[in-house]
Formats: structure tokens, sequence, C-alpha cells
């Protein structure tokens, strides 16, 4: 596991375990309110990069 896996894997269980405590009733619920969230998040940014890609060259990493 690199540094940003552990990084956004250590933020979910963070957001998990904070909403666990102030809104839902079971951990199950608060992994599948974070879950709808972060799905949200990222086809906003599927979106995002969409538009990006047509205006810009892809660079060699």
């Amino acid at each position: 596991m690199d540094k940003q896996e552990y990084e956004v894997k250590s933020t979910l269980v963070k957001r998990v375990t904070v909403l666990h405590r102030v809104f839902a009733e079971s951990k199950a619920e608060a992994i599948s309110l974070v879950m709808q969230d972060r799905g949200e998040r990222i086809s906003r940014d599927e979106k995002v990069v969409e538009k990006l890609s047509h205006t810009t060259k892809k660079r060699k990493t």
C-alpha cells in the first residue's frame, strides 16, 4: 500500500467514525453514507476531468 492509498483509507475511516458517532444508528449506515457521498464526488470529478481532457494534452508521468 503506497502513501496516497493509505491517506485515502485513513480519511475514509475517520469520516465513517465521525458519521457513526454523530448521525448514523449503525456503522453500516455510516459506511453507506460515506460511499454515497464519495460516489457523487467521484462522478462529479470524472465530469470535470472529461471536460479538461478535451482542452489539454495528456502528460506522460
